[in-house]
């Protein structure tokens, strides 16, 4: 990842996301000593995601149509001259994943599984280190997925998507390719029957229950935006924070509220 690898260790520093790829790594080596292997998925919950649409369904879809000489297909549908390839389809359409799969799968169904390309985004990038005043090039490219069993990096990421009733948008279900197919049958059924528990609310019940453990209670929000308000009051009276805009905002933040003159805007 750096040239300065030896001087990071010697700092005993690391890459956040080389510890996670890491994590990732021994999580899946212990999974594999154990019998029966364990199902490790991960449900992704809503969002505007489309590489199933633009890379798996749009494009074979393409493909067909150009093959039978109709590739005009989608614009004489909507009276359109633009709609030419699957990524401008859905620039000029908006559908997303959830959207058009909500339209194609009935309840009970799961699309086809595909490799998703979680970490296509990552490449070089620069670091600052504890202490220095510079940075240092890194190559995140290093943790990109690899054919290669004994690769170092984030391992190969396969999902689908589960259609549980008329009423919920499809959810996307992920597990780790190197762990075999049976795992994203499992982890598909899994996830419809768990969901079918909360029609309602169309996502397993273990999300549910973790929402709520995970949820941080108004009042300990409330108070801990009250401690930062206090310090900030203190810096502010002692003269720390000298920056005229910065006190303006500050003050701005603790002490007035939305309706206050302060906030209208100069001629």
């Amino acid at each position: 990842m750096t040239q300065r690898s030896d001087e990071w260790v010697q700092k005993r520093l690391f890459e956040p996301l080389a510890w996670i790829a890491y994590l990732y790594q021994r999580l899946i080596w212990i999974a594999r000593q154990r019998q029966p292997m364990p199902i490790i998925a991960g449900v992704v919950e809503r969002g505007e995601l489309r590489e199933f649409s633009e890379k798996v369904l749009l494009e074979r879809i393409f493909r067909g149509l150009r093959s039978k000489g109709n590739a005009n297909y989608f614009n004489h549908m909507y009276g359109r001259s633009d709609l030419t390839s699957p990524k401008a389809l859905l620039d000029r359409l908006g559908y997303t994943d959830t959207l058009l799969l909500a339209m194609v799968l009935q309840p009970g169904q799961f699309s086809e599984p595909w490799e998703i390309g979680k970490y296509d985004g990552l490449r070089h990038g620069n670091v600052s280190l504890p202490g220095e005043a510079g940075t240092s090039q890194v190559n995140f490219a290093s943790l990109q997925p690899s054919r290669q069993p004994s690769a170092i990096g984030f391992p190969r990421v396969r999902g689908c998507y589960v259609h549980v009733s008329e009423t919920t948008e499809p959810v996307r279900v992920e597990v780790f390719d190197v762990l075999g197919t049976e795992q994203i049958i499992e982890a598909a059924r899994r996830t419809y029957m768990y969901a079918r528990l909360l029609p309602g609310y169309g996502f397993p019940v273990g999300l549910d229950i973790a929402d709520k453990h995970a949820h941080i209670p108004a009042w300990l929000t409330n108070a801990y935006s009250k401690l930062i308000r206090h310090h900030l009051g203190v810096s502010l009276q002692q003269g720390k924070i000298s920056d005229a805009e910065m006190r303006r905002i500050l003050v701005q933040a603790i002490y007035m509220t939305h309706r206050d003159w302060l906030f209208r805007p100069k001629n």
